[in-house]
């Protein structure tokens, strides 16, 4: 009788220890991937940021005064769109339902860093594109920086919490310095 209690008890210390060891693993799992995805996000950010900078070299105007704005966000679209396309867990321009999404499907700051500030920390704000000029001193010398803020859900794979969808973000940040004209001055 004895044998039989203790064979029961090994049972019972298995289903309980087995859930907690699959769950265990499937939090590591996406982790892994969570650290990833927003990394790649962060990419995409940076070279989002790089594309604006090139695209207003040479001007000291901001982007909300410059006539061909609308041709400058598409194209910092379309690029953060071709670094994040591989990614299934990168929620760019589908949704969870696997359905397409466009730009209108963003909130879209332009330079308006203290909107784009509170809608990145906004848990309804599923999907923000932030883009702004920043003035930065380095070496007693300003320079301006393109700033590419990015804010896209993460696709939490075999999701098993309620509520989970839509709640977990992943977050992008790039800078690129703008040329400005005449930065560059050599003497003989």
């Amino acid at each position: 009788m004895n044998k039989f209690r203790k064979k029961g008890q090994i049972f019972i210390e298995y289903i309980i220890v087995l859930p907690l060891m699959i769950i265990s693993l499937w939090l590591i799992l996406q982790l892994i991937i969570y650290v990833y995805a927003n990394n790649q996000v962060d990419h995409a950010a940076d070279a989002g940021a790089s594309i604006v900078a090139e695209e207003l070299r040479g001007t000291t105007d901001k982007l909300d005064t410059m006539s061909n704005q609308g041709q400058i966000i598409d194209d910092l679209y379309v690029r953060l769109d071709q670094s994040l396309n591989n990614n299934g867990f990168v929620l760019f321009k589908k949704d969870s339902n696997d359905n397409d999404l466009t730009l209108n499907d963003f909130n879209k700051y332009i330079e308006d860093e203290t909107n784009c500030q509170a809608a990145l920390q906004d848990n309804n704000n599923v999907r923000t594109l932030c883009v702004f000029t920043k003035s930065v001193t380095v070496n007693g010398r300003n320079h301006e920086q393109m700033i590419v803020r990015v804010k896209v859900p993460f696709k939490v794979i075999g999701n098993f919490v309620p509520g989970l969808e839509n709640k977990v973000f992943l977050y992008g940040n790039g800078a690129a310095t703008k040329d400005i004209s005449g930065r560059f001055q050599y003497y003989n």
